[in-house]
């Protein structure tokens, strides 16, 4: 099932249901993050919606006393919390450059083989945002589409200049 939470800067970021543990684990999502999911009404606390994923979470050493009238208060609405739910994803802008240089990469490539540099920093951003975005628990499409780009550009810059040293090659023995 597809969760969203709401982060600090009020964005709401999409993670699946098999990570919501680890994103507690890692302090991604605490006891007052809001969360919502297609079932529910409107957002709620993760620590009401998921109350044994914070049983072993240490708190402050005086535990706050809630109230009757806190316990039953209803959430806040989504007026403070960005777009809503299906809005699209934010990006990461490591998986953003990933993808720009790879496809200059490509383009550079099938000329005279010049993608070769474009298409490692490719791969490197690529890495790097698919990285990030697994620990967050956040969608990494556009890093892996910048991670297969960067490796065609590495591949054909590479095939492109075998092939030119061939050539000259060959050009440099049919003169003599």
């Amino acid at each position: 099932m597809e969760w969203y939470y709401a982060n600090e800067s009020d964005q709401q970021i999409t993670f699946d249901e098999e990570n919501f543990a680890g994103l507690v684990e890692i302090g991604t999502i605490k006891k007052d993050t809001l969360v919502w999911n297609e079932a529910m009404d409107d957002w709620q606390e993760a620590g009401s919606v998921k109350p044994d994923l914070f049983a072993l979470t240490t708190t402050s050493s005086s535990p706050e006393q809630v109230t009757a009238d806190e316990a039953t208060t209803t959430p806040p609405s989504l007026a403070n919390h960005g777009p809503g739910p299906g809005a699209p994803p934010q990006q990461d802008g490591l998986a953003i450059a990933s993808l720009v240089c790879s496809i200059i990469g490509v383009l550079l490539s099938c000329g005279y083989g010049l993608g070769l540099f474009p298409g490692i920093a490719g791969v490197i951003c690529g890495h790097m945002s698919k990285k990030k975005t697994n620990a967050q628990g956040l969608p990494n499409g556009m890093a892996t589409a910048g991670l297969i780009t960067g490796y065609i550009a590495i591949a054909v810059s590479i095939l492109m200049g075998i092939v030119m040293i061939v050539a000259i090659g060959a050009a440099v023995a049919s003169e003599m």
